[in-house]
């Protein structure tokens, strides 16, 4: 049986966007901090998104200048592509990545059969 493991970036006093809603420009990782992401998230088995979280982090598959900025965003995108992904969505209308799944409402047992259908 899997675990399941909170993780999101975040500044100090617990926001995840600006005043303006944008987040990746304050919250983008060095080279360090992605290093440390990356051997936290290899072993993990399915992500599960909400549906801005979700269009967010699609750059991941669908731009490769993002894999190509640096060797570890590249060591990422690889990893993020080969992952099991669930979206929670009542309102996306279809999924874009590979290995992606959308659920139309979050069911804490879909998230309990994710769990224990795994060892990740």
């Amino acid at each position: 049986m899997g675990r399941l493991i909170y993780s999101m970036t975040c500044s100090t006093d617990g926001y995840v966007a600006d005043e303006e809603g944008r987040f990746d420009d304050w919250a983008r990782p060095d080279e360090q901090v992605l290093e440390a992401i990356n051997q936290d998230m290899s072993e993990v088995g399915t992500y599960l998104y909400g549906r801005r979280m979700y269009e967010m982090m699609t750059v991941w598959e669908t731009d490769p200048d993002i894999a190509a900025d640096s060797p570890e965003s590249e060591v990422f995108a690889e990893d993020w592509q080969s992952k099991e992904k669930v979206v929670f969505s009542t309102t996306l209308y279809k999924v874009t990545t590979t290995r992606t799944r959308l659920e139309r409402e979050f069911v804490p047992e879909t998230v309990r059969a994710i769990k224990d259908a795994t060892d990740k």
